[in-house]
């Protein structure tokens, strides 16, 4: 059954992505010592039913990871050079949808607002309230879909946030580039997190297992390329890819340097900033560049062998 489950992601965008992803993680490596390669892939797709939806391997798959992610090394923010924010950059739907993790229930009740409700909040009041500093919730730790958040600690996103001469709307054309954003016409939010927040917090550098599903990770070994911080994880850079294709040598598109933090809390130094929408331009990539940039290969199909043949032999 493993096998079989193996050869169904084959076909699938995110499965590629992640047999890539994998193939150079495990090749560098990037995988820690700690992190048992052949036990994480057996919880993934030994008791894995390829006829079932996407959504649901995904779902298993990602289930199978969070059973293992905790118990990966971390470090504190100085162990990666982290001295005063980081960045997580979220649509609005997610805003709303996890409101009740992010915004204080105390601070929308006070003005008629049930937040249990799906989307009771029009744009514009929700672009009013976050970047109200009574507005955030400091009692929760931010996290995504596993138990974990995504930060960038780019210097140029720093840059970004700080630029009176940037308008919202190039903001977010900015980091949907070097994010790799793909909401469609979706309003962003950077929630900026200071001192006091990654203080607390423990870090990491995300790899092939933290990134399934990740249309746009990358598990680039930053510190092989001039400039890049150390340790770090990449997005691709959706500019560079529409600059360069079809280039397939165009291997060096890294976005922004990323990172896997846990046990964030929002604190008093906490900002969040309305961008406006995301740029819509590059939605035009063509998969299969993307993949090419993955695997840093023009054939990129023998790569996907490659990585499929070393997941099943340590199956």
């Amino acid at each position: 059954m493993a096998r079989a489950a193996v050869e169904a992601l084959r076909h699938e965008t995110s499965g590629r992505r992640f047999f890539l992803n994998f193939l150079y993680c495990y090749q560098l490596p990037v995988f820690p010592p700690t992190v048992d390669v052949r036990q994480v892939l057996r919880d993934c797709f030994d008791t894995l039913d390829p006829s079932r939806s996407s959504v649901e391997i995904a779902n298993h798959i990602r289930n199978a990871i969070v059973k293992h992610a905790l118990a990966w090394p971390n470090a504190n923010h100085r162990a990666f050079g982290i001295d005063n924010y980081i960045y997580r950059i979220i649509d609005h739907q997610t805003l709303a949808v996890r409101r009740d993790s992010l915004l204080s229930k105390r601070f929308l009740s006070a003005r008629g607002i049930n937040y249990m409700d799906v989307f009771p909040i029009t744009m514009n009041r929700l672009a009013h309230f976050v970047s109200t500093p009574a507005a955030i919730n400091k009692s929760h730790t931010l996290r995504g879909r596993m138990p974990f958040a995504w930060v960038s600690p780019d210097v140029s996103s720093d840059t970004c946030f700080h630029s009176v001469s940037m308008a919202p709307a190039e903001k977010g054309k900015f980091f949907s580039q070097t994010l790799a954003l793909y909401y469609d016409t979706a309003p962003l939010f950077m929630l900026r997190l200071g001192s006091d927040v990654i203080s607390r917090g423990t870090f990491r550098r995300p790899h092939a297992f933290d990134g399934y599903g990740g249309t746009f990770f990358k598990a680039r070994n930053t510190v092989d390329r001039p400039g890049a911080p150390a340790a770090h994880g990449a997005t691709l850079s959706i500019n560079e890819l529409l600059r360069l294709a079809p280039v397939a040598t165009a291997t060096f598109c890294d976005g922004s340097p990323e990172l896997i933090a846990y046990a964030l809390r929002p604190g008093n130094d906490m900002a969040c900033v309305w961008l406006d929408t995301f740029d819509p331009d590059w939605v035009a990539v063509n998969d299969l560049e993307v993949d090419r940039v993955l695997s840093g290969r023009d054939d990129v199909d023998r790569a996907v062998d490659e990585a499929i043949n070393l997941v099943e032999s340590l199956l």
